[in-house]
């Protein structure tokens, strides 16, 4: 649902031709480039620039129209496979590949409760050489200034690793959401957030959130949702890239490295930015939906989440809050 969603809301038309484009011609020329290595040096650009010299000028005309909408039709093709390979990356996999997705997800599992187990233990090393310094701190007479920089030393590195598991945390959804996929839990991880912070759902609140937000904010979001897509999209580019093998034997290591490359570090990177940008909509602007809902502001955070829980419903059923519900005049 909520990629359908952000397929109609991806920007103007010639916009989206002009990134899809680029790409475009970027796999052509190298497959053109694979063509003229499987022949003998530029023997064959010189074979076709003689060939569409005997050519009339209409007939070369012709030739260039079919070859833009050769790159045309491939930029459509993959722009539309996009939001598959998106979906692919989130870890949404068809059913025979239930048994890796389970697996990934059980990996995912043991690595929060790994994390569970060093937070704790982190936090109890860094209450221990709290106290120590305190106490090295009352006998100033024989304070070692030595000791306590290894002490301040330790403390920074505690905090580093502390602060890395909280933002792994962060990135995760609750485990009964886990996804096999580090896309799929930094994107589920920000679907499922508003509602256990506001009782706001993500996928039902977010398209009527989106009509509120400034221009401002909704062109960093779009931005950042389309920086994401040409990810997956340049995917899509790399595995293609691997037909022209036949022609030349490094188009497969190529196409497999900017695939892998684009899916193992570029997509979570930008998942991250996108899913930042989401969660900083919903902490800066969820009360101008209040407002132009005319729903009353909750006073406490606790009014908040059951607040929060009754607008959701409101706005998927229809169904108006308990019985005293007044809507706002102002």
């Amino acid at each position: 649902m909520i990629g359908k969603f952000w397929e109609a809301a991806g920007g103007k038309l010639a916009d989206r031709w002009v990134m899809a484009a680029g790409p475009a011609l970027v796999f052509w020329l190298g497959g053109l480039l694979a063509w003229v290595w499987a022949g003998v040096g530029g023997q064959r650009l010189d074979q076709v620039a003689r060939w569409l010299e005997r050519w009339t000028a209409p007939a070369q005309l012709v030739t260039l129209i079919v070859l833009l909408l050769v790159v045309v039709a491939s930029a459509l093709l993959v722009q539309r496979a996009t939001l598959g390979m998106l979906r692919l990356l989130e870890g949404y996999w068809p059913a025979w590949a239930a048994r890796p997705r389970r697996a990934l997800e059980q990996q995912v599992r043991e690595r929060a409760a790994e994390d569970r187990t060093a937070f704790t233990e982190l936090h109890r090393r860094r209450e221990h050489l709290t106290e120590h310094l305190t106490e090295l701190h009352r006998g100033r007479e024989h304070l070692d200034g030595e000791a306590c920089g290894e002490i301040f030393a330790e403390l920074s590195d505690v905090d580093r690793r502390i602060a890395r598991i909280e933002l792994r945390a962060h990135r995760r959804p609750p485990l009964i959401e886990a996804m096999p996929t580090p896309v799929g839990n930094i994107l589920r991880a920000t679907e499922v957030r508003p509602d256990a912070k506001y009782g706001l759902n993500g996928v039902i609140v977010w398209p009527h959130l989106w009509l509120v937000l400034p221009d401002g904010v909704r062109q960093e979001v779009t931005a950042a949702r389309k920086a994401l897509d040409m990810t997956a999209a340049t995917v899509v580019w790399g595995l293609a890239f691997c037909a022209f093998t036949p022609l030349a034997w490094w188009t497969l290591p190529t196409g497999l490295a900017v695939a892998a490359a684009s899916a193992v570090w570029w997509a979570p990177r930008r998942a991250e930015v996108f899913a930042d940008l989401v969660d900083a909509a919903y902490d800066l602007y969820r009360f101008a939906l209040y407002q132009q809902l005319r729903w009353p502001l909750p006073e406490t955070p606790q009014q908040e989440c059951a607040a929060g829980r009754d607008i959701t419903q409101y706005l998927w059923r229809g169904t108006p809050p308990p019985d005293g519900f007044r809507f706002t005049t102002s």
